[in-house]
């Protein structure tokens, strides 16, 4: 017993801590492996399937007053749309990660720098061209009450913040 009163309180406190923290890790350490094991997270479904989120589509149907044929229809074309841009998208990140390894390297190539960068505003000209086609689908689609609101919405959509009371463009509307 006079070995353990001949030691300092400190240096127990210290070894009751290292156990504790010694054992915390190992629980910590078991239970990540426990969950983990054996457990496969299901992919993203691929955007064909991706539905219209039922917000959006009440939303339509109701402040827009869209018929159930012209949500049918807006919903194909909103398919095909996001399956376009999700490309476009890959095209894109794919674009930007080869301009950068390119300007990072120690001697970038100008010609191939250059070839990027125009293929990066063709991607994103065809990105905006594939907006305009869905548009105009949707615009084919509504009547011009429809087509008051819907511009109204997407103008919110597109624009998130208000312009400021005395900004020139709020005047000239």
């Amino acid at each position: 017993m006079t070995y353990f009163n001949k030691r300092n309180p400190w240096f127990w406190a210290f070894i009751v801590l290292l156990i504790l923290n010694v054992s915390a890790i190992g629980t910590m350490i078991y239970t990540i492996n426990k969950i983990h094991s054996g457990v496969e997270f299901p992919p993203p479904p691929p955007p064909t399937e991706q539905k219209m989120p039922s917000r959006m589509g009440k939303i339509l149907e109701k402040q827009m007053g869209y018929s159930k044929a012209q949500m049918k229809v807006l919903r194909s074309s909103r398919k095909e749309h996001l399956v376009n841009m999700r490309a476009f998208q890959i095209k894109l990140r794919k674009l930007q990660t080869e301009l950068f390894n390119e300007i990072s390297s120690t001697q970038p190539e100008e010609k191939k720098v250059d070839s990027l960068k125009a293929a990066l505003l063709e991607t994103h000209a065809s990105m905006i061209d594939e907006s305009n086609t869905f548009y105009y689908k949707v615009k084919k689609n509504s009547n011009e009450e429809q087509l008051k609101k819907l511009n109204k919405f997407y103008k919110r959509m597109l624009f998130h913040h208000p312009m400021p009371p005395n900004h020139p463009k709020k005047n000239k509307q």
